[in-house]
């Protein structure tokens, strides 16, 4: 990360984390993100229509979030307000279950203060910074979207990830609302 080069060890790794880093920027700019920028939508779709409702797909959620776990990256994960995954992928079950119970607990502890909310700031981001790296945490409907790294990884890229994951996963998870 050298004279603001973005740490890469994969081929195209670079290119996709300029890719999200520029959809952030859009979306903060913009209401109409440019299609290529956004994570890759010619996967299987994350829900399936069944009559009325909408059916969440695992496989297909656990390779959407496999998609920002790059170099440096070590997680990430959806759950619910109490703590409970619903999906990770990186680490293990358990230690994603540390992680996802730490992050809810914080974030929920956080949105019941009664915090005074900055002019310009996402009362559904929480961000977690520590010696060992950072979490970026974000509410999309009644469910949570973590991401988490190592202190390599710059926060302003794990925000990026989670922005970039909530738009992917914002409907599919409005229908478990």
């Amino acid at each position: 990360a050298e004279n603001g080069e973005l740490p890469s060890t994969v081929p195209g790794e670079k290119k996709r984390l300029v890719e999200l880093a520029e959809l952030a920027a859009e979306r903060r700019s913009s209401f109409d993100p440019s299609p290529s920028t956004q994570l890759n939508r010619s996967q299987v779709p994350v829900a399936a229509a069944s009559g009325s409702l909408s059916m969440l797909r695992p496989r297909a959620l656990q390779n959407v979030l496999k998609e920002v776990v790059t170099s440096g990256v070590r997680g990430s994960m959806v759950l619910n307000e109490d703590g409970s995954l619903l999906s990770h992928c990186g680490t293990s079950e358990s230690s994603s279950r540390i992680v996802a119970a730490i992050s809810s607990n914080i974030f929920t502890a956080y949105q019941r203060s009664g915090q005074t909310i900055v002019e310009g700031m996402d009362a559904n981001v929480f961000i977690i910074i520590n010696e060992e790296g950072g979490i970026v945490v974000k509410r999309v409907a009644t469910k949570l979207i973590c991401v988490y790294a190592a202190s390599a990884v710059p926060i302003g890229m794990l925000r990026a990830k989670v922005e970039a994951l909530s738009e992917r996963l914002r409907e599919p998870l409005n229908t478990l609302a």
